[in-house]
């Protein structure tokens, strides 16, 4: 017997661009189960039983968004130069932030003030954050960036915290510039960072 059409693939992600287009347009006070429902034109016993309640809903977008983060993050090839790995990561975190600005706000902005993400929900969004230390180490190992072995995950954070802030500059149009714009920031950004932990930067 097939499965009901609330249940088929890909309904659970309608559901979540459906609330993050909800609260990125309306703001959090439009944001429930009911409005949501009819946004994806399904019913709310649907949503009830897959996601669960408002709060659900805001959990579900917080995890979904940092899952997509971490599948982005995971795509970029092991395979490429250490130090273009590393410019390739910050390019894809920032593909991510700006692809879906409503679900980044609420991985990082808090928009739905009562909602806080529990300590699992966080250990587990801080762990995307892995793959770039990875990445660092190994960019350490091959020489390409001489600093201590140990630097790997201090190195990531200031990566991080580049990346971020370019996205959540650009997002809120305090840049004035397009995503195109926000990339020849990121990589320009990423090139005096790693020069300045001594890395030899190709000139692009």
């Amino acid at each position: 017997m097939p499965r009901p059409r609330e249940y088929d693939d890909g309904f659970r992600t309608r559901v979540i661009d459906a609330a993050g287009h909800l609260l990125a347009t309306e703001g959090p006070h439009a944001l429930s189960v009911r409005r949501v429902a009819e946004a994806v034109d399904g019913s709310t016993g649907a949503i009830y039983r897959l996601v669960g309640s408002k709060d659900d809903l805001v959990r579900a977008m917080f995890v979904d968004g940092f899952a997509r983060l971490g599948e982005a993050l995971a795509a970029v090839p092991a395979g490429l130069d250490p130090l273009d790995r590393l410019e390739a990561l910050g390019h894809a975190y920032l593909d991510v932030a700006l692809a879906d600005p409503s679900l980044y706000s609420v991985m990082f902005e808090r928009p739905v003030p009562e909602f806080c993400p529990g300590d699992a929900d966080r250990l587990d969004a801080l762990g995307t954050l892995q793959v770039l230390i990875d990445a660092v180490g190994a960019a350490i190992g091959a020489g390409a960036l001489p600093q201590p072995a140990d630097a790997g995950p201090d190195i990531a954070v200031r990566l991080w915290v580049l990346a971020h802030g370019i996205a959540s500059l650009t997002i809120a149009d305090m840049l004035g510039t397009d995503a195109a714009g926000a990339h020849a920031h990121l990589a320009t950004g990423t090139a005096d960072l790693l020069r300045g932990l001594g890395a030899t930067v190709r000139s692009s």
